[in-house]
């Protein structure tokens, strides 16, 4: 018998709960920015889900940096190869809040997907968005989330906050 993962046991609630979760990270990301700061090995680990009072915490906000930062280490910088933006692997590169909208567009990418390409994202160190085929959510929201992890970053939000309103302006 395989392990139920607290992933996997996540990815089992109802979208509503999953959204509900999304709707916490939006307000928890915009306070980040509005305080001056940008998330730096910031993913899925660090959301506490409790399955009981349904309640969400965030944890290991240590690395979390003045807005904007420099990518000083390279491809090394901080954080799990699965969800990097190409930024976090280049050396000198800006961190800023168009990395944060990256970060939380591909935690939200694979809240609701069903990820198979993560040994081709270590391999090659930074996110892959998942194929549409194994998203949840409708045709509209997959382009969103495509939009705030675009490669590019001159092509992804210029805000949290306008990712936030696009986002839910596209849900329904």
């Amino acid at each position: 018998t395989k392990e139920i993962t607290p992933m996997m046991q996540f990815k089992r609630l109802s979208i509503e709960k999953r959204l509900n979760v999304v709707n916490k990270l939006f307000s928890f990301f915009k306070s980040v920015i509005e305080a001056g700061y940008v998330t730096v090995d910031f993913y899925d680990s660090s959301i506490i889900y409790d399955f009981i009072l349904d309640e969400v915490k965030f944890c290991d906000i240590d690395l979390f940096s003045k807005n904007p930062s420099i990518n000083e280490l390279g491809i090394d910088y901080y954080g799990t190869k699965r969800l990097k933006s190409p930024e976090e692997n280049i050396l000198g590169s800006i961190i800023d809040e168009k990395t944060s909208i990256f970060t939380l567009g591909a935690i939200i990418f694979d809240m609701f997907s069903d990820v198979k390409n993560n040994d081709e994202r270590y391999s090659i160190g930074m996110f892959i968005k998942n194929d549409r085929i194994d998203f949840e959510l409708n045709d509209k929201v997959y382009e969103v989330l495509e939009k705030a992890t675009d490669y590019d970053r001159n092509n992804r939000y210029n805000s949290i906050k306008e990712f936030e309103e696009e986002f839910k302006k596209n849900i329904i």
